[in-house]
Parts: C-alpha cells; sequence; structure tokens
C-alpha cells in the first residue's frame, strides 16, 4: 500500500512539474513598443498611406488626357493640366 501511495505520489509531481512547464512555456510576451511602430510602418505600405494629389484638376485645352490623383476624394481622375500638388490619403 505505501509502495503505491509512493508511486501515485511521484506520477503526481512529474505531471505537475510537466504541466508547469508547458504553461511556462506558452506564456504570450507583450509586443514592444519598437516591434509596435515597425509593424504599423510595414502596414502602412501595404494599405492607406500618404499620396501625391493635385488640388487643381482640369481637362480643358489641348493634349492627351492622363489620370491624375485628385486631392478631394484621393481618387484618379482624367486631366490635361495639374497644379497646387499636395498629399492625400488614399487606398
Amino acid at each position: 500500500m505505501k509502495r503505491r501511495l509512493f508511486a501515485v505520489l511521484i506520477v503526481a509531481v512529474v505531471v505537475t512539474f510537466a504541466g508547469y512547464n508547458i504553461y511556462q512555456s506558452q506564456e504570450i510576451e507583450p509586443i514592444s513598443k519598437l516591434m509596435l511602430a515597425n509593424v504599423e510602418a510595414i502596414a502602412q505600405g501595404e494599405s492607406a498611406g500618404s499620396r501625391e494629389c493635385w488640388q487643381t484638376i482640369s481637362t480643358n485645352g489641348n493634349g492627351r488626357l492622363e489620370d491624375k490623383r485628385y486631392c478631394g476624394n484621393c481618387t484618379m481622375v482624367p486631366a490635361r493640366s495639374v497644379s497646387q500638388g499636395s498629399h492625400c490619403w488614399g487606398y
């Protein structure tokens, strides 16, 4: 009986020790501010970002129409002449 109790106690200690080690290895380390800033900078290049745009766009006159980005809604529109360059945030 004493041997059986001792064996059960040993198994319980081993299982507890193994379970605690597994728990410790699965803890997630918090993301540092530097790492978070790097992830945001990388992601910004793939989605909405600052784009060159034009506040004044005209289709009047001669010449070929070219697609230019309008600052009002940050979308591409046909234009013959542009002025007042700026930047907008778009997709």
